[in-house]
């Protein structure tokens, strides 16, 4: 990594390690798109045009048996299915993760009531 200057490295530590550090000694941090703390710690995202990195899509996972007691579980993954943006749970992470929100709170409930319309 030639961009990398000879006082730095680079990291490949978790976004919230250098959150818990700020000390910001390093040039490239590895963290996932949807991180909350990308805003709070002013980082900016690269495009990955070697697609080095594989994407993580989000999926649910249900045992069948919860599926047959409660189908009412089907039909709001449903709804959710494909309406969360990169961008949304990027906000929504940044709440719990930022602003210590709970995660029962208004600002997920406007969301998941918005996303059922």
């Amino acid at each position: 990594m030639d961009c990398i200057s000879p006082r730095r490295r680079a990291s490949w530590i978790s976004i919230s390690s250098i959150a818990r550090s700020r000390q910001r000694q390093v040039d490239v941090i590895a963290g996932d798109a949807t991180s909350g703390l990308i805003k709070a710690l002013d980082l900016a995202m690269l495009q990955d045009n070697r697609a080095y990195f594989p994407p993580y899509y989000a999926v649910p996972i249900v045992r069948s048996a919860v599926l047959l007691a409660h189908p009412e579980v089907r039909d709001a993954l449903a709804r959710l299915a494909g309406r969360i943006s990169e961008d949304d749970m990027r906000a929504m992470n940044a709440a719990v993760d930022v602003d210590h929100r709970d995660v029962r709170g208004d600002r997920f409930e406007e969301f998941l009531h918005a996303a059922s319309d």
